[in-house]
This record gives structure tokens, sequence and C-alpha cells, in this order.
């Protein structure tokens, strides 16, 4: 893990085809961050890395309960319009 990202190790990818969506996410994903990095939260930050990786962007976070919180209001706001495609608990051990 880079420095960079090393105070953000969870994170979660998910799937999304659609641009309005993906601006959801990414406000959500500020939302469940209260400590929030900025862009360091998203490893395909902008929209032509996001078009580019057909539709795949990961969020990172700081603790599982910032995760857990974005997948929860996630799913609770936009269901039916992305799909989580994996998850990451580099800061598990």
């Amino acid at each position: 893990m880079t420095t960079r990202y090393a105070t953000l190790p969870f994170t979660v990818t998910c799937e999304t085809h659609d641009r309005a969506v993906l601006y959801c996410l990414r406000a959500l994903r500020e939302f469940a961050e209260p400590a929030s990095h900025g862009a360091f939260g998203t490893a395909a930050g902008d929209v032509d890395a996001w078009k580019a990786s057909d539709g795949l962007i990961t969020f990172r976070f700081a603790d599982v309960k910032s995760r857990d919180t974005f997948l929860g209001e996630a799913t609770r706001l936009l269901s039916g319009k992305w799909i989580r495609m994996a998850l990451s608990n580099d800061g598990a051990e």
C-alpha cells in the first residue's frame, strides 16, 4: 500500500454505468468518511478513469464503520443502480 493511502486501508469497488450514480456514490463516500480525505478517497476519482475502467470505481475509507455506512446508505438510496464488486481490508492485519 502506498503512503498516500496508508490512512485509508479499507476499500470497496463498485460498478455503475450511470454517470449520475457515480457522482451520488462519490458524495456518499464523503458523507460516510467524516474525516474527509477528499480525492484520496477514490482510486478512480475522475470520470475519464471511471470510463476507462468500464464503470468501476474504488472508494477508500479509514475504518470499517465508515465503509459500512457508505454501503448502507448507497444501498438504501441507490438500490439497483450499482453493484458491489469487491471489498478489501488491507488494514485488518
